[in-house]
């Protein structure tokens, strides 16, 4: 995890110095992204499952189903919304040509 958040900021540097505003902004926040993510997971959220954590674990093979049950059906939930959206017109996006690219 780390090492990809380096490669990330690594990459994101060179477009900070880009004299094209959009390009410039766009590795500004590139690289805060990271930068904060990387922040995150190795400080707070280490804290927080630390303190959040049954202290006794004991894993069951039913108790990973129900887990991966529950994964599964908000990834469901998620992918049926963003087709739902796509499907009943609710996003136009331009293509080249001027044509709906999803359309």
């Amino acid at each position: 995890m780390l090492s990809s958040a380096v490669t990330t900021i690594a990459a994101a540097l060179p477009l900070t110095q880009a004299v094209l505003r959009p390009f410039s902004r766009f590795g500004q926040i590139v690289a805060i992204n990271a930068a904060v993510s990387v922040t995150y997971s190795l400080s707070a959220c280490v804290a927080f499952l630390a303190v959040m954590a049954p202290s006794k674990f004991v894993g069951r093979v039913t108790s990973s189903a129900v887990a991966f049950g529950v994964a599964l059906l908000f990834v469901a939930t998620g992918l049926a919304v963003v087709y739902a959206i796509v499907r009943f017109g609710g996003v136009h996006i331009p293509g080249p040509s001027g044509t709906d690219l999803f359309g």
